[in-house]
C-alpha cells in the first residue's frame, strides 16, 4: 500500500495517477485537424516551448511531424521536448535550481524541482 493508503488494483497510487491523467487537444498538423493525449505537464512544457520559439502548438507541432520518424506524433512530441529543455540544460542552472541533491530513498515519482 502506498503512503496515502489510496492503491489501485495495479498498484497504482490513485493520487499520482490522477495527477498524471492524460489531456486531448485538438491541434492542426499541416492543415489537417488531430488530437495530441498529453499530460497536463507535458501540454505546460508544450506551451512554454512555443512562447520561447514564438510559435503556435499547430505550426510546432507541423515542424516535430515532419521531422519524426516511425514513432507517433504524440510520441514524437514528448521526445522534442525533453531534447528540447536538455539542451537549453546547463551545469549552473541546475545548480542553482538545487538539482542533484536528490536523496537516494526519494520517492521516484516525486517532483524534482
Amino acid at each position: 500500500m502506498t503512503r496515502s493508503g489510496a492503491e489501485g488494483r495495479d498498484g497504482q497510487n490513485q493520487e499520482a495517477r490522477s495527477e498524471s491523467s492524460l489531456v486531448s487537444r485538438n491541434i492542426l498538423v499541416s492543415g489537417r485537424r488531430t488530437s495530441l493525449r498529453l499530460e497536463p505537464v507535458m501540454w505546460d512544457a508544450l506551451g512554454e516551448v512555443c512562447r520561447r520559439e514564438s510559435k503556435n502548438a499547430n505550426e510546432l507541432c507541423t515542424m516535430i511531424n515532419a521531422r519524426r520518424n516511425e514513432s507517433s506524433l504524440t510520441a514524437a512530441v514528448r521526445v522534442f521536448i525533453l531534447a528540447y529543455f536538455m539542451a537549453a540544460a546547463t551545469e549552473e542552472g541546475h545548480v542553482s535550481a538545487g538539482h542533484g541533491t536528490l536523496s537516494e530513498g526519494a520517492d521516484s515519482d516525486s517532483d524534482p524541482t
